[in-house]
């Protein structure tokens, strides 16, 4: 079990923790500071979470799911063993491949947690069904397996050019927009950035950055799309055919 501190974001009034769970995924915990109550988006198993709930003094009332691959929704069966009522929100597209969805949501639709509005992105291209959940107020941006730091999603049921129409709706979004990945990838990434952009130093200083904070915290910072956009070499690509051609190249990396 990893004794390292729980990663907590305060934007706002809002917190968010980042609790990791099986080898390298990353599940976030968001509520609204002083309340005691939360949502979990992508709950890969029960175990680490309820771990940060009982640790923080917190139950939950909502479950996010971005996509539905198991090791994002692995944990949903078992915590609603504990509260059968509890909602969960996923794709429309998903709604029938979650068994457990309450509710699937289309492209720009919106919702309300504890008076923090939520927004609902298609970001297909990875899987078909996955969305992103952007909550303004708390300037995240939560992306499942689209995106990576300094790295995206295999195309498993999307083509380059719908990965590519995600990106270009990601980018659209405040620079100031924290983004939250879906697993830790950062040092495989970053070697594979290198050998597209060898003399950038921001992904060197990405890096070394993150091997600090995994030393200390449970998991890396999230960074902003600003800064996210000076390192990952997919959102850098100029068009979907040089994107395609990079994730290829890093399909055999």
């Amino acid at each position: 079990m990893n004794l390292r501190p729980l990663r907590k974001l305060i934007s706002g009034p809002v917190e968010i923790y980042t609790v990791p769970a099986l080898d390298d995924n990353y599940c976030y915990l968001i509520r609204r500071a002083g309340t005691k109550t939360c949502a979990v988006v992508d709950p890969s198993t029960a175990a680490p979470i309820r771990k940060a709930l009982a640790e923080l003094g917190l139950t939950l009332d909502l479950i996010l799911n971005t996509h539905h691959h198991h090791d994002h929704i692995g944990g949903n069966e078992d915590l609603l063993s504990e509260n059968p009522k509890l909602p969960v929100f996923c794709s429309s597209y998903d709604k029938p491949r979650i068994p457990q969805a309450t509710r699937g949501f289309g492209d720009g639709e919106s919702f309300e947690y504890q008076n923090l509005a939520g927004q609902v992105l298609s970001i297909p291209g990875h899987t078909l069904g996955q969305i992103a959940f952007h909550f303004p107020e708390a300037r995240a941006l939560f992306v499942g397996d689209t995106l990576f730091s300094m790295g995206c999603g295999r195309l498993f049921e999307g083509s380059a050019q719908t990965m590519w129409e995600s990106f270009a709706k990601i980018k659209s979004l405040p620079p100031e927009t924290r983004i939250f990945f879906g697993h830790e990838y950062t040092d495989k990434n970053g070697l594979f950035a290198l050998t597209v952009e060898p003399n950038n130093l921001r992904i060197r200083e990405r890096m070394d950055q993150t091997k600090k904070d995994l030393a200390t915290y449970s998991s890396a910072r999230a960074p902003s799309l600003f800064e996210e956009l000076e390192v990952n070499p997919f959102l850098r690509a100029p068009d979907a055919l040089a994107f395609a051609h990079r994730r290829s190249l890093r399909d055999k990396f």
